[in-house]
C-alpha cells in the first residue's frame, strides 16, 4: 500500500510539473513580437554588465556601448518592431 501510494505521488509530482513547464513554456513572448520599454532597457542594462564583466579589453567596452547607449537614449531601439530586429541592431551598434 505504502509502495502504491509513493508510487503514486511520483507520478502525480511529474505530471504537475510537466503542466507547469508546459505552462512556462507557452507564456513565453513570441520572438516576432515588439520587446516593451522596460525589456529594451533591462536588455541594455544585461549587456552592458555583461560586457563590462567578460570582455577581456575593457577600454574598449566603453568605445563599444557608446552608440547603443546613445541610440537607447534616442529611442531608436523602440521603434523596432520585431525582437530579431533588435538583435540585429544591437549587433551592428556594438561592432562599430
Amino acid at each position: 500500500m505504502k509502495k502504491n501510494c509513493l508510487t503514486l505521488l511520483i507520478i502525480l509530482t511529474c505530471l504537475s510539473i510537466s503542466l507547469y513547464a508546459q505552462k512556462k513554456a507557452s507564456s513565453l513572448k513570441n520572438p516576432a513580437q515588439k520587446m516593451s520599454r522596460q525589456e529594451i532597457k533591462v536588455l541594455i542594462d544585461s549587456l552592458d554588465k555583461a560586457l563590462h564583466r567578460w570582455y577581456i579589453f575593457q577600454e574598449k567596452v566603453e568605445i563599444m556601448l557608446a552608440n547603443v547607449k546613445q541610440n537607447y537614449k534616442s529611442g531608436a531601439y523602440h521603434k523596432i518592431e520585431n525582437r530579431n530586429e533588435l538583435a540585429l541592431q544591437l549587433l551592428k551598434d556594438i561592432q562599430q
